[in-house]
């Protein structure tokens, strides 16, 4: 008797993990075909170019199924191209970090897959970075008419010095970009679009690399407390006399010249710099290919 109510409790926990078995297999189809849903709806969108509403199915993509790296992906074109870099940024990472954590437990076919997906992410994580930079034309074009305003004595102070700061800083962020094309060459050598970015991005780094060394660097910190220490030191009708033969000396100037550039109209130009800096670099992202977005074909 008690050898039968044994066996019926074992068959009943058997039966029991199948059930259970097949309720989480099918509700793991059912999540994956929901996902998948909303990534052609989100692509339909992104297609008609609806680049904000296409957001919205990603993110219910991403909801539904947190590690599918082709809805991290797609969602991250999604935000770059509405200007959302940094968050962009964001899921261009989690879909690189979802890949390597899929490779894990998938075959040489699927791991394949993913490689070619991993490559898409590295190739448009380039554009991302790309896309934040500062252009170059403009750079030149500010320090050129920034030199004339030197020479005619109505340069802002430190102009040429933040100019060259900001030089600097697009130098070190064009590195991103580079490690990004060449992470997406080496899963996929034969993508000519990859290449091609890593082409403009090497010589945008070239170019600047070569600007910084003809442009004379900023003075030192240390420099810069001496110098306030002296201006400190001035007896306060001193300066308010020096303010009023400034003021006296640029009516002047501006009676001789009324074509000359005034530090009021400098100091716009610095503003526009810093509004273009802003502003995504369209002649970079017209010579960009992007990858297109991605499908989901098959549950890793």
């Amino acid at each position: 008797m008690e050898k039968k109510q044994i066996i019926i409790i074992s068959v009943a926990a058997t039966l029991l993990c199948i059930v259970l078995a097949i309720v989480l297999l099918n509700k793991k189809e059912l999540s994956f075909e929901q996902t998948n849903d909303y990534i052609e709806k989100g692509n339909d969108l992104f297609e008609e170019k609806e680049f904000e509403k296409s957001q919205i199915p990603y993110v219910r993509a991403t909801t539904i199924d947190s590690t599918n790296p082709g809805a991290n992906f797609n969602y991250a074109n999604a935000q770059q191209k509405v200007g959302k870099n940094d968050l962009s940024k964001k899921q261009y990472e989690k879909a690189l970090r979802n890949i390597e954590e899929k490779k894990i437990n998938t075959d040489e076919e699927g791991k394949a897959e993913l490689n070619a997906l991993a490559s898409n992410v590295y190739h448009n994580k380039g554009n991302n970075a790309m896309s934040q930079l500062t252009s170059l034309d403009s750079l030149l074009a500010v320090y050129a008419q920034l030199e004339e305003m030197e020479k005619a004595g109505t340069a802002p102070a430190n102009a040429k010095s933040q100019i060259y700061n900001l030089i600097q800083d697009n130098y070190k962020k064009i590195g991103d970009p580079i490690k990004d094309y060449k992470s997406a060459l080496r899963l996929d050598p034969t993508n000519d679009s990859t290449r091609y970015n890593l082409a403009i991005a090497q010589n945008y780094e070239a170019q600047l690399a070569k600007i910084l060394q003809q442009m004379p660097p900023p003075p030192s910190n240390n420099q810069d407390q001496n110098d306030e220490k002296k201006d400190d030191k001035k007896d306060q009708q001193d300066q308010q006399q020096q303010q009023q033969q400034q003021q006296q000396d640029q009516k002047e100037e501006e009676k001789q010249d009324p074509n000359q550039m005034s530090k009021e109209n400098a100091e716009q130009i610095l503003k526009a710099l810093e509004e273009e800096e802003k502003e995504t670099q369209e002649k970079m992202k017209a010579k960009q290919v992007d990858r297109k977005q991605y499908k989901v074909e098959k549950d890793w």
